[in-house]
C-alpha cells in the first residue's frame, strides 16, 4: 500500500532556512510535473534515509494529489530512485559495510514510496558513477550528499561524455544537497510523515550501533543551480 492512504499536502509545511519565513511547495520543487524522475543518491544508508525521507514523501504527495484531482481509482507510484553505495563489501552504512540482499537493501526506501524494488539501485559511491546514474536514468531532481564531491578516489572512474554534461543540463530541474550545514530551505513533517521516516529507519539499522533516530520533525536542504551543480562536477566529465 503506498503513502497515498496515509499523507496528505497539509502534512508538509516548508520554511526558509535563514528568515524562517513560510515557503511553499513550488519553491521546494519549483516546476513540478507528476512524471519528474527523481533520485536520491545515498553514500551511506541511515543518512539517506535520515536526510531525504521528508522530502520523498512530499513529493510523492504532491504525485498522489495529482493523480487524486483526477478522480477515480488509481495504483501508480512516482518515478523515484534511490542510487545506492554497494560494493563487492556490501552496502555503506555508518558502520561497517554489510553485505544484504536486494530486497533488505530497498526495504528502507519502499516504505518512502521508491517502490519497486527495482527503482533501488546498486551503484559504487563515488561522485562520478553516481552522476553516470543520475545521466543513465534520465533523472529531472535529485537529492545529493552535500559531501560527495569529485576526489582522489575517483581515478579509476571513466569520464562521462561531454554530451552527457549538456543533457544533464537540460533535463535536470532541482538538485537538493542534503546533510548539508548550509541548508536555504526546511520541510516539517507532520506525525504520520515522522512515523513513515522512523519506520524506515528500523529497516535501515543493520549495525551494532544505537539506531538511527529522528531528533527533529525538518529536515534541511540547501539548493543550488543546476548550472553551479554541473560546474562542481566539472573534472567528472572528459574534457
Amino acid at each position: 500500500m503506498h503513502t497515498s492512504s496515509i499523507l496528505k499536502a497539509t502534512d508538509f509545511r516548508y520554511r526558509w532556512s535563514d528568515s524562517g519565513e513560510p515557503a511553499d511547495f513550488g519553491a521546494f520543487c519549483p516546476d513540478y510535473h507528476e512524471n519528474d524522475r527523481l533520485a536520491v543518491v545515498c553514500t551511506c544508508l541511515e543518512d539517506g534515509v535520515l536526510h531525504t525521507g521528508y522530502g520523498l514523501l512530499a513529493v510523492a504527495t504532491a504525485f498522489y494529489d495529482v493523480l487524486r484531482e483526477r478522480g477515480g481509482e488509481f495504483f501508480d507510484y512516482p518515478r523515484h530512485f534511490a542510487f545506492v553505495d554497494v560494493d563487492e563489501k556490501g552496502v555503506s552504512t555508518r558502520g561497517e559495510r554489510v553485505n544484504l540482499d536486494h530486497a533488505a537493501l530497498a526495504a528502507p526506501w519502499s516504505n518512502l514510496d521508491v517502490w519497486p524494488e527495482s527503482q533501488c539501485i546498486e551503484a559504487p559511491g563515488t561522485a562520478a558513477e553516481m552522476l553516470r546514474k543520475v545521466f543513465e536514468f534520465q533523472i529531472n531532481r535529485v537529492f545529493w550528499p552535500e559531501g560527495l564531491a569529485p576526489g582522489t578516489d575517483e581515478a579509476g572512474d571513466e569520464p562521462l561524455p561531454d554530451y552527457a554534461r549538456q543533457l544533464l543540463d537540460s533535463r535536470l530541474k532541482s538538485v537538493h544537497y542534503y546533510a548539508s550545514t548550509a541548508s536555504t530551505l526546511e520541510v516539517h513533517a507532520g506525525p504520520p510523515a515522522v512515523d513513515l521516516v522512523q519506520n524506515s529507519l528500523h529497516c535501515a539499522d543493520h549495525g551494532e550501533d544505537q539506531p538511527t533516530g529522528l531528533e527533529n520533525n525538518f529536515a534541511g536542504y540547501r539548493q543550488v543551480t543546476v548550472d553551479g551543480f554541473l560546474e562542481e562536477m566539472a573534472s567528472c566529465f572528459a574534457v
